[in-house]
């Protein structure tokens, strides 16, 4: 396990390892050679008595914010409009914030392992993935993609806790093929032998009709005759 960071902001932005199961990542805009840097989105440059002065609250300007100064996303995201750009900061950061919650209910779920076991080992690694991106605080701003793995790999090791052994793979079926087995075949052979010719209730059936259409002939006869003989009478 690594050593607990305090708002690992500066690890996130620049992709350090955290974890030895998950390489570091570094942010698209940390890679860039001119590409933003922590003043650049915190420290925006705002218009005040003629001056542009650094806004030292410290903190970004939302592209959806109203009323406020240029936002710290646009400058550079020419090609995205404010709407477009406030999107991507809420579904990214709905996305992470959702799976923290979903990880970390997962890890209150498992049992603490035995110490100094391999379950320990696996489950520390895991939780030092979550609160490593948790403590960052940027809900993925900062470096979505880093967050992402981390998030994926905690994913995966909480399942092998939960279910030891189980792996995440897909497996396949096997594939279907179009010559039957000989068991198959020989299944229906005797299926076609048994429902050839005619079956037992059948012929019950026809010797019941068979039995009504003569009792009627029967009963039709009498009483013919009885209405035959009393005219006669």
């Amino acid at each position: 396990m690594v050593n607990p960071l305090h708002h690992p902001v500066v690890e996130m932005f620049e992709g350090q390892a955290i974890i030895d199961s998950v390489a570091g990542v570094p942010s698209a805009h940390f890679s860039e050679e001119d590409g933003p840097r922590c003043v650049t989105c915190h420290m925006t440059s705002v218009e005040a008595g003629g001056f542009a002065l650094a806004n030292h609250t410290w903190k970004p300007i939302i592209p959806g914010e109203d009323d406020a100064p240029p936002d710290s996303c646009s400058g550079c995201h020419t090609d995205l409009n404010s709407a477009d750009l406030q999107s991507l900061v809420d579904d990214t950061q709905a996305d992470v914030r959702s799976r923290l919650s979903i990880a970390f209910a997962r890890v209150a779920s498992i049992a603490p392992p035995a110490v100094g076991s391999d379950a320990e080992a696996l489950y520390q690694r895991a939780v030092a993935a979550l609160t490593f991106v948790q403590g960052d605080g940027s809900m993925g701003v900062h470096n979505y993609a880093y967050a992402d793995a981390l998030l994926d790999q905690a994913s995966v090791m909480l399942t092998e806790l939960s279910v030891p052994g189980a792996t995440l793979e897909p497996t396949e079926a096997p594939a279907p093929t179009a010559t039957p087995s000989v068991d198959r075949a020989a299944a229906v052979a005797v299926e076609r032998s048994v429902t050839s010719g005619f079956r037992p209730m059948t012929v019950i059936l026809i010797g019941l009709v068979a039995f009504i259409l003569l009792a009627g002939t029967f009963v039709f006869v009498r009483q013919a005759r009885r209405q035959s003989q009393e005219t006669l009478r």
